[in-house]
């Protein structure tokens, strides 16, 4: 690779400027970062603004991503440094350097983004510090040069790296991924303890959360076995399954055992089930080799806490010779089957539910009052058997496991009172009996029924009492509306007295005033207004026997609406000096009987108020017809009055009536007037055509 260049004058400014927004945005941090310590002791807010760094330190070795990131040590603190360009990373290990670039957050701890540098010489590098596995999970020692001490689980070509070597390596119950930069011999390492020294790199979550470590080991630096691996493992003494992590002084824990057994199950991805005596045990391995139940197999593997029994891990086996499959425990009870954790056992049950799910089929299985969970894994093409009815008696094989959900008790011993059951194939279940016609099923559909005849009993009588409660919300509200009638027919009542018989009694008395007033030579005035006065009589006799029957005008009876208020008005002004005028627009035409009175009532006292209070001169009434409406308009150029404080007190009805009146309508009333400027009263009433 080509070494990296210097930045020239435009990379000088560019870092003059890095270190001016650093001082503004950090107020006392120096202009420029000069160790490693500095940079790893900024938060990540601080970090990620870019601040200038310049560093002189020696490379401890290449970091990933692999030709683009390195590990320089400064003597105060390991630091990872990653090119921002498109150069890659040219130095190597030992070399000493001066490196230029900008802080950056990075995935875990702050970094630094190189922008240029050069090697100043060979330096010294740093010595490896031993690290516990308990430190290995701290999360604080990412890009430091480690060294770690452990039994090489698994070695094998690197999947992510080309020509590097991966080993599995456990140490203090961790597992910990070291990729070796060197050629390596899987039959010498396996099994051996060794130490390893290498940079250490953390992988993290999107939270900038520890989730696992591991090595990277450069291809000058040997792995150091400390104590090697068996020549021939499989020559080891075979052990006894149910020996396995038991009580032993000199036991060597962690190494890989011998044990011997006939295959009970064994499932695609590397797990498979054996029997020793009256011991299961459930084995992981990666090995292609297939195996059918009955095989004698001679299997090496590490020991390890897998549940309420022991398993093998990272296994390796040889095939002995083939036997008949092994048969499957029975247990009495729950005791029994917990005894036998990793081992096939066949139940006769009452089968509960089964479902479809994901990986496979559900079921849950009432053994001796025991709720048993069962699964199969069977592809999603394939459905639960028709067969399969909940409330079937079944027999049901399955490989037993012992879960450790609970809390432990306070003694040593141990004992789960639940396990469940995992089903090889569809013919690991067997249908003895099928549910009984009164099942499930049918109980639920009767539950149902009754729910149902329930909800609609108490339907029915929530309905009943509403009617009832409407009936008497009617009730009540035809009384409200018979008080609201009579006290409505009582107002009618006082608006009808005042608008015939004191009206008339008003004009009455008016006509014996001007005969009283009359000169005494003039006796002819004197006979008409008597003459008058009589007339009156008469007609408010009649009106009063009409309004008896129907308190509608006797005027109504013999002429139209235009008739009526043409003769109201020509009447009430006759005898006095005014000029009476009467005017009808649009096709006239019979409106409601309510709808005349009120509008003939509305009109007859218009013309009274102006005639009594107002001695105009000149009085008009116009009546027009429209479209669905009418409207009476009532003018006079008389002496006017204040509406905000018309006259008011006992006996006097007369605006308080109109309004009321065109509130029968639901008509527009306006009254128009002012002192001294005459009074307008219009009313606008709806009518059906």
């Amino acid at each position: 690779m080509r070494p990296l260049v210097s930045i020239g004058l435009a990379g000088a400014l560019a870092i003059r400027a890095w270190a001016e927004a650093s001082e503004a945005a950090t107020p006392g941090a120096p202009a420029v970062l000069t160790c490693a310590s500095q940079v790893l002791g900024l938060s990540e807010e601080q970090a990620a603004r870019g601040l200038p760094v310049r560093l002189r330190g020696v490379v401890v070795g290449d970091a990933p991503p692999v030709g683009r990131a390195m590990v320089l040590w400064d003597t105060s603190e390991y630091i990872y440094v990653q090119v921002d360009g498109p150069e890659g990373v040219s130095f190597r290990r030992g070399d000493l350097v001066e490196v230029e670039g900008i802080s950056g957050a990075g995935g875990f701890a702050p970094l630094l983004y190189l922008r240029s540098g050069r090697k100043l010489g060979t330096g010294t590098l740093p010595a490896a510090r031993e690290l516990t596995a308990e430190q290995l999970l701290a999360g604080q020692f990412d890009a430091q040069w480690v060294r770690v001490r452990g039994i090489v689980r698994q070695c094998e070509p690197s999947e992510t790296w080309a020509g590097r070597w991966r080993l599995t390596l456990a140490l203090g119950g961790q597992l910990v991924a070291v990729h070796v930069d060197s050629e390596q011999s899987p039959a010498g390492l396996i099994d051996a303890e060794v130490a390893v020294d290498g940079l250490y790199f953390n992988q993290h979550n999107v939270s900038r959360q520890f989730v696992r470590a591991q090595l990277f080991v450069p291809s000058d630096v040997p792995v150091t076995t400390l104590v090697g691996a068996p020549e021939d493992a499989f020559a080891a003494p075979v052990r006894p399954v149910r020996s396995l992590l038991q009580f032993e002084r000199h036991e060597r824990y962690g190494h890989r055992l011998h044990v011997q057994g006939t295959v009970l199950h064994q499932e695609p991805g590397g797990w498979f089930w054996i029997r020793d005596g009256d011991h299961g045990l459930r084995v992981a391995s990666r090995q292609a080799e297939r195996l059918a139940p009955g095989d004698r197999v001679d299997v090496l593997g590490f020991p390890t806490q897998g549940g309420y029994t022991p398993r093998l891990e990272d296994a390796v086996f040889r095939f002995s010779d083939a036997g008949a499959a092994p048969p499957a425990v029975e247990p009495a009870d729950v005791r029994g089957a917990v005894a036998h954790d990793s081992d096939l056992l066949a139940l006769e049950a009452r089968l509960v539910e089964a479902r479809r799910t994901a990986e496979g089929i559900a079921l849950v299985l009432d053994w001796q009052g025991l709720l048993v969970p069962a699964t199969l894994a069977l592809p999603e093409a394939h459905g639960v058997p028709a067969a399969w009815s909940p409330g079937s008696t079944v027999r049901v094989t399955g490989l037993c496991t012992v879960p450790l959900d609970d809390p432990a008790p306070a003694g040593g011993l141990l004992e789960p009172d639940a396990f469940e059951l995992r089903l090889r194939t569809v013919a690991d279940l067997a249908v003895l009996q099928p549910p009984p016609w009164w099942g499930r099923e049918r109980i639920l559909w009767a539950l149902g029924i009754a729910t149902g005849v329930s909800i609609l009993a108490a339907a029915a009588v929530w309905l009943t009492a509403r009617r009832r409660l409407q009936e008497q919300a009617i009730r009540r509200g035809k009384a409200e509306a018979e008080f609201a009638a009579i006290l409505a027919e009582r107002n009618r009542v006082a608006r009808e007295i005042h608008d015939t018989l004191a009206q008339g009694l008003g004009a009455i008395s008016m006509q014996l005033e001007l005969a009283k007033n009359a000169p005494a030579a003039d006796r002819g005035a004197t006979e008409r207004h008597l003459e008058a006065a009589h007339r009156l009589v008469r007609e408010n006799l009649a009106d009063a026997r009409a309004s008896i029957w129907n308190m509608r005008s006797q005027a109504l009876e013999s002429h139209d609406l235009p008739g009526a208020l043409e003769g109201i008005l020509r009447q009430l002004s006759a005898g006095r000096a005014v000029a009476a005028e009467f005017k009808v627009s649009g096709t006239s035409r019979r409106l409601a009987p309510q709808a005349e009175n009120e509008l003939l009532r509305i009109g007859q006292e218009a013309i009274t108020n102006a005639l009594r209070h107002g001695a105009p001169q000149n009085l008009a009434m116009s009546l027009v017809f429209g479209e669905g409406q009418v409207e009476l308009v009532v003018t006079d150029d008389g002496s006017g009055f204040d509406p905000e404080q018309a006259p008011g007190g006992a006996g006097r009805f007369g605006l308080v009536g109109m309004r009321e009146r065109a509130g029968q309508l639901g008509a527009l009333l306006e009254i128009t007037s002012a002192p001294g400027r005459g009074t307008r009263v219009a009313l606008c009433a709806r009518t059906p055509d």
